[in-house]
C-alpha cells in the first residue's frame, strides 16, 4: 500500500472514533504524524481539547498501527510501542 492509502485508512480510523465518541463536548480525536517502521505505519493517538480551560485525562492505548502489505489496523499496546522506537533507534 502507498502512504496516501495509509493516510487514507487513518483519516477514516479518526472519523468514526470522533462520530462515536462518548466525550465530543469536550474532546476531539485529531490526526498525527506517521512513523513509517519496516512494516508499516504507528500513528499516536492525540486529541484536541474544547475547552482547555477544563482539563481532561483518560488512559488507554497509546496509539495505533496500519500495516504497510495488508492494511490492516491495530491498537499498540504501550510495550509494542517501546518495541517500535527500539527498532527505530
Amino acid at each position: 500500500m502507498t502512504e496516501e492509502e495509509i493516510n487514507k485508512i487513518s483519516k477514516k480510523h479518526i472519523k468514526a472514533m470522533n462520530k462515536n465518541n462518548p466525550q465530543a463536548e469536550i474532546m476531539n480525536w485529531v490526526e498525527s504524524i506517521p512513523l513509517k517502521t519496516n512494516t508499516g505505519f504507528y500513528f499516536d493517538y492525540k486529541f484536541e481539547l474544547l475547552n482547555p480551560d477544563n482539563p481532561f485525562s483518560f488512559g488507554g492505548a497509546p496509539g495505533y498501527f496500519i500495516d504497510q502489505e495488508t492494511g490492516e489496523l491495530r491498537n499498540l499496546s504501550w510495550q509494542e510501542l517501546r518495541t517500535i522506537k527500539k527498532t527505530l533507534s
